[in-house]
């Protein structure tokens, strides 16, 4: 009889694993909404990846939410240059010093994923 209560006892086990494992990953999928809310990124679907970081307290950069890109080369070509010679290179400075603006300039959001050719990477330091 020991034996059957321990069989028993393990299945229970399991079943009580399984459902702790659900319950982290409903809650992960919430977590990952309310980012995404925060991020201001909370109705667009596709572009966006589902990132999990796989220890924040080891990691120096926590990911919040990863966008794929295209190559928007009208931008590149036309309007960049453009711009930098109507402002006398001021324009090119600002696109150096920030990612975000670099992002807006040279890329667009993919609409598939064969079309997407980079990912942006949205993120805080600890």
């Amino acid at each position: 009889m020991s034996k059957a209560n321990s069989i028993n006892a393990e299945v229970h086990a399991l079943d009580v694993d399984e459902t702790i494992a659900n319950e982290i990953v409903n809650r992960q999928k919430e977590f990952i909404d309310i980012r995404r809310k925060l991020a201001g990124h909370a109705d667009e679907g596709f572009p966006l990846v589902e990132v999990v970081n796989y220890n924040e307290r080891d990691e120096a950069i926590i990911i919040e939410v990863a966008v794929l890109m295209r190559a928007n080369w009208a931008k590149r070509l036309l309007l960049v240059p453009l711009l930098s010679i109507l402002t006398l290179l001021i324009f090119p400075i600002f696109l150096y010093w920030s990612a975000y603006i670099r992002s807006q300039w040279f890329y667009s959001t993919a609409h598939t994923l064969e079309e997407a050719t980079h990912v942006l990477i949205v993120g805080r330091g600890k």
